[in-house]
């Protein structure tokens, strides 16, 4: 028996997206877009956080935040309300 499940591309896509928080330690995702403003959005793209560029989530703090996350050849550390305004595509 097989079960047909309709679910359109948009959908799929969708789900692949997340904020850079949600990642586990490990994965590594490419950077779709910003939602941060004025110089918290400067200082994320000063510190290479381009969107179209790879980041691999490297580990939390013991309480959850901040994160630490790899950029390039960089190691940097984000606070959690930071990295939830980077939205991110999970790589397969």
């Amino acid at each position: 028996m097989i079960n047909i499940i309709n679910v359109s591309p948009l959908s799929v896509l969708n789900i692949m997206k997340c904020t850079l928080s949600t990642l586990k330690p490990g994965e590594i995702a490419t950077i779709s877009r910003h939602l941060a403003e004025g110089p918290v959005r400067q200082r994320l793209l000063d510190l290479g956080f381009m969107p179209q560029s790879s980041i691999e989530m490297v580990r939390y703090a013991p309480l959850g935040d901040p994160i630490e996350v790899r950029i390039g050849r960089n190691h940097v550390l984000l606070r959690k309300t930071e990295a939830n305004t980077v939205i991110v595509k999970r790589n397969a």
